[in-house]
């Protein structure tokens, strides 16, 4: 049995999928799907892009926490991540911050579209840099 789409899964995971295309990751795509993990979003992350990177793995909890989660399920991966990217929890910090930040400004009208569209289907990295960039509708 495939476990349903939820408001909660969609955010975390469009918040990831729009700040990391904002600041220029090649996202490929986001996905809601059941078992180990609930939603997952596909970049090529080149290590040049470590900052970026980071602020886009940063972009899951901060999410969350903007819309009044904490302690999530799902930020145990995240913050895997960004220690694989060797950033000290302190450093953390700061990239949530600068995550909240993108969310409350330039990336709050696309992070609600593409939680909206998540709901009903999986995103192409495609749909969501044209919505970004362009304003293109994402269709449900």
């Amino acid at each position: 049995m495939t476990r349903p789409r939820i408001p909660e899964d969609a955010r975390h995971e469009a918040a990831h999928a729009v700040v990391g295309a904002y600041l220029g990751l090649s996202l490929r795509s986001v996905k809601l799907i059941g078992g180990k993990w609930v939603g997952y979003t596909e970049f090529g992350c080149p290590a040049s892009k470590r900052l970026q990177s980071g602020i886009m793995f940063a972009a899951g909890p901060a999410g969350d926490a903007l819309s009044g989660l904490t302690n999530h399920y799902g930020w145990r991966g995240d913050f895997e991540e960004l220690a694989n990217l060797y950033f000290s929890k302190s450093e953390r910090r700061v990239l949530i911050d600068m995550a909240t930040r993108y969310l409350r400004g330039p990336c709050r009208r696309p992070w609600e579209a593409v939680t909206e569209a998540l709901l009903s289907r999986n995103l192409t990295g495609r749909e969501i840099k044209a919505f970004i960039e362009h304003g293109e509708q994402l269709e449900p």
